[in-house]
């Protein structure tokens, strides 16, 4: 056992990030998918405006669930809260909210899914230990 623990902490000790490594990545990652949900809300200019309403209404609470999971001491509720948005997407607008006729944009939910889960993977990397980075090099704003 203790030969795994070694193998494992060996293996992985080369990809560790920083502090602000791991920020530098979430503020990137906020910006591409900031940039592709506009592109993927422009579809939505033939909905009705009460249809249009509630689909940015829910996209900008899974945006924030999603900035919550980056930003929050409670991380693990987030990610659950913001899994369970993403997967029922459709079926929150469609069958809550809409009214007959309105779709949901077609690249919405997999554009959530693709940003929530990249920004999963990043938030639960392994990390230096804060006390090995230098305190000057790690309060560097991006």
């Amino acid at each position: 056992m203790d030969i795994l623990k070694r193998l494992v902490d060996g293996a992985i000790i080369p990809f560790r990030i920083t502090a602000r490594e791991a920020r530098a990545n979430i503020a990137g990652l906020n910006i591409v998918f900031g940039a592709v949900l506009g592109f993927v809300l422009a579809s939505t200019e033939t909905m009705i405006t009460r249809d249009y309403i509630f689909t940015l209404y829910t996209s900008a609470t899974i945006a924030i669930i999603i900035l919550y999971v980056s930003h929050s001491k409670h991380r693990l509720i987030y990610a659950a809260v913001g899994i369970g948005f993403v997967a029922f997407l459709p079926e929150m607008l469609t069958e809550l909210f809409f009214s007959s006729g309105s779709r949901i944009p077609e690249k919405l939910q997999p554009t959530f899914a693709v940003w929530l889960t990249m920004t999963l993977m990043m938030e639960f990397w392994p990390r230096v230990p804060e006390t090995t980075t230098s305190a000057r090099e790690d309060e560097a704003e991006i």
